[in-house]
């Protein structure tokens, strides 16, 4: 039998003022049926203290540290000790804070930090904000592990986060979430030049939502564990330096959030002066319809929940199919509702090389999967097309330069698929297996015009 405080303690505490945390333990093994413990000091401190069940109170001015101990009322031999620092709190300065660090493998070069590939934790010093941004540019030298930043409270574990994983095999991953849910994105591929580049991680916590940003680019949203939060940067097995970082907090991260424009992109998304580039890649065993499993691969998906009826432009150039053998299978496909990924209007791209055909198949579930050639309207898909999809409550209208195409088609009818104007839409663009350059992309509710 083995008793010890749960990891989610805190392990440091800043103290201006009382304060009050309350104390968890794990016992060891899963089997032990009774799993009662007490709390105690291990001996008197000045300014602290702690009740039977957990209570832990901190008195302004108390100073020094203390170890707090967890019995099994079952078995007293069985017992667990955890270390506790007090910091004197600091005048907020959004600088990194060397003695507020857990572990060695960190240390400050002028304003920015260096990790040695050890595991350690840099604190930012801020006062806890409900509304908190903040962005840091991290260059890896080499190592196998994990690296990124986090939102923390008082201990440094299990909070918002978002890492950037390095694999055995050079591959790196960009890893996001907190103690409730995980989530994973490819982010390089082994031998991409992304290994070369300075990798920029942002977290934004408005409200209740944290935003994460990858490269300049707003990426992901969820759902926040922590009602206020510091900002940690961290590193664990990679040897990596932060060149450049920025906090925001109150409306001044709403703000700096808002720069990011209107829609989350994907890992392989450039954004160049109000332009989207969506790269051809083909990831072996990936699925890249939309919204693909590894979460907007290669597509932008609008930033907010939208309800009624919809007006969806935007301009496709370059269009880059990829070849599936010796024949196409690409999509440029329009996501239009909730997050079932066969809700959806997709550009089909098939037949040879010399001799493309186009056409579109409403894809609202598995079951409706039928294709409507778009030959007769002579479109040039080698140039650029200018596209217009209404959503209304009893369908699809469909424009193409201008020229509305399978008007008397019935599947793009709503056929008792929920688009009443009290549904949720959240609409995105993504493509399979194709490259292709999206312009002026824009939705909007729909006026009748």
């Amino acid at each position: 039998l083995s008793t010890r405080p749960s990891p989610a303690s805190s392990r440091v505490v800043s103290c201006s003022r009382a304060i009050s945390s309350e104390n968890t333990a794990t016992v060891l093994p899963e089997v032990t049926p009774i799993k009662d413990v007490a709390y105690s000091l291990y001996e008197p401190h000045d300014g602290v203290t702690c009740s039977e069940d957990g209570q832990l109170v901190i008195s302004d001015g108390a100073s020094g540290t203390f170890r707090v101990v967890a019995t099994s009322i079952n078995n007293p031999n069985a017992k667990q000790t955890k270390k506790f620092q007090i910091i004197d709190s600091l005048e907020p300065s959004g600088r990194y804070e060397e003695e507020l660090a857990i572990g060695d493998g960190a240390k400050l070069e002028g304003d920015n930090v260096v990790f040695d590939g050890t595991t350690a934790y840099m604190p930012v010093n801020a006062l806890p904000d409900e509304d908190v941004g903040y962005t840091v540019d991290l260059t890896a030298a080499s190592g196998k592990g994990r690296y990124g930043v986090m939102l923390a409270e008082k201990g440094y574990f299990q909070y918002d986060y978002a890492e950037i994983v390095v694999g055995e095999d050079e591959s790196r991953i960009l890893r996001y979430g907190n103690y409730d849910h995980s989530y994973e994105a490819e982010y390089a591929l082994p031998n991409s030049a992304a290994f070369d580049k300075t990798t920029q991680l942002g977290l934004y916590k408005l409200g209740g939502t944290v935003y994460v940003t990858l490269d300049g680019r707003l990426f992901k949203s969820f759902a926040s564990c922590t009602d206020k939060a510091f900002p940690v940067v961290y590193s664990d097995g990679v040897k990596v330096s932060d060149s450049s970082h920025s906090l925001s907090t109150g409306e001044l991260a709403s703000g700096a959030l808002d720069l990011y424009g209107d829609f989350f992109v994907g890992g392989y998304v450039g954004v160049n002066d109000g332009s989207y580039s969506l790269s051809a890649v083909d990831i072996p065993g990936g699925n890249m319809n939309w919204p693909p499993d590894n979460d907007y691969l290669n597509g932008l998906k609008y930033k907010k929940a939208l309800k009624g009826e919809l007006d969806i432009r935007f301009t496709i150039s370059d269009l880059t199919p990829m070849l599936s053998g010796d024949s196409y299978d690409s999509k440029v496909l329009v996501y239009l509702q909730s997050e079932s990924p066969t809700c959806s209007l997709q550009l089909v791209i098939k037949g040879g090389k010399d001799n493309p055909t186009y056409a579109l198949c409403p894809n609202f579930d598995d079951a409706t999967w039928v294709e409507y050639p778009l030959e007769e309207y002579g479109i040039d898909f080698s140039k650029a097309v200018e596209v217009r999809i209404v959503k209304k409550v009893e369908g699809l209208e469909v424009y193409l330069n201008g020229t509305r195409v399978l008007e008397d088609c019935d599947g793009l009818l709503n056929d008792d698929y929920d688009w009443s104007n009290d549904t949720l839409s959240t609409p995105g663009i993504g493509t399979f297996r194709c490259g292709a350059t999206l312009s002026g992309v824009g939705i909007a509710a729909y006026t009748g015009e």
